[in-house]
């Protein structure tokens, strides 16, 4: 049981990079690749809706800016995921 759930840990970690790569293209995808993005969009929006409203963007030069709340939850996921194999 231990194993499956550092399993799913480590596979949401991979869904959350590929969320976060596919987000700015959302409008360009086919039908059925729009229909597994709005799957993880109902997924990881609200925790980055909810990890946004609490970690300010780290600014790194003029104008730019970096979100950090993505970096916050991979950081609990795998935090997680070590925890669990402390066990």
């Amino acid at each position: 049981m231990r194993y499956f759930f550092i399993l799913l840990l480590l596979l949401l970690m991979i869904a959350l990079v590929l969320y976060l790569q596919i987000r700015p293209y959302r409008d360009q995808l086919d039908e059925k690749h729009a229909k597994y993005f709005g799957n993880a969009d109902r997924l990881f929006g609200p925790l980055l809706r909810l990890t946004g409203g609490w970690a300010k963007p780290y600014k790194i030069g003029p104008n730019t800016e970096v979100d950090l709340g993505p970096a916050i939850l991979m950081a609990i996921l795998a935090l997680l995921a070590l925890l669990s194999l402390v066990r």
